[in-house]
């Protein structure tokens, strides 16, 4: 019995989208005090958020973060006066 054609030739194997590495990388155990070999330094200060910033809507309200898309969308549909209530009686006078 002779082999359909091409089954005797042995598939590829599949490329890798990433360069795999057989053995992992050799990771150091972290030592204690590696973390900040100078304690008296001054440590790094983190950037303001500007969510937190005075004025700004999300501080104010104290909202959780999200995109400016979904803010966005929120803006626009959250209506300003109560559900059936026109405009002219939400006011008090």
């Amino acid at each position: 019995m002779e082999p359909a054609p091409g089954a005797a030739a042995a598939p590829e194997p599949p490329v890798p989208s990433e360069p795999t590495a057989v053995e992992p990388a050799p990771t150091e155990a972290p030592r204690p005090g590696a973390e900040a070999p100078f304690p008296d330094a001054p440590q790094p200060v983190p950037a303001p958020d500007p969510s937190q910033a005075p004025g700004s809507p999300q501080a104010e309200e104290g909202a959780p973060e999200e995109g400016d898309e979904e803010r966005e969308t929120r803006r626009r549909f959250t209506p300003t006066e109560p559900a059936g209530v026109e405009p002219s009686t939400s006011r008090l006078e």
